[in-house]
């Protein structure tokens, strides 16, 4: 037995690349296995696992960097916490696309 809230597994893969002359690039994969959210682990309170997939594309120079970004690519479903006992969950973030603009000081 598990404890509730406890994953089965959590893994995570990522790799980062810079190109030369500032460009960059990143990716990463991070995978959470089976979660009961019940002591009893009945599965109608359980979260099959999942993967999320993310990567980054981008410039830095000196002080700034730009950066294109996608997160959760595949669009997993998945929920961030579940509460059984009033039937109520709080999904995971969908497929998000961006872009981010960074000065240091």
């Amino acid at each position: 037995r598990r404890a509730p809230y406890a994953p089965a597994f959590n893994a995570s893969l990522g790799a980062d690349w810079r190109l030369g002359r500032g460009w960059f690039a990143a990716a990463e994969l991070r995978a959470t296995g089976r979660t009961y959210y019940v002591e009893s682990g009945d599965p109608a309170a359980a979260q099959p696992a999942y993967a999320l997939a993310s990567a980054r594309l981008g410039y830095e120079a000196g002080r700034w960097r730009l950066a294109l970004f996608g997160d959760n690519l595949a669009d997993a479903h998945y929920y961030a916490l579940m509460i059984p006992g009033v039937g109520h969950g709080v999904p995971g973030a969908p497929r998000t696309f961006g872009a981010e603009i960074s000065l240091r000081w």
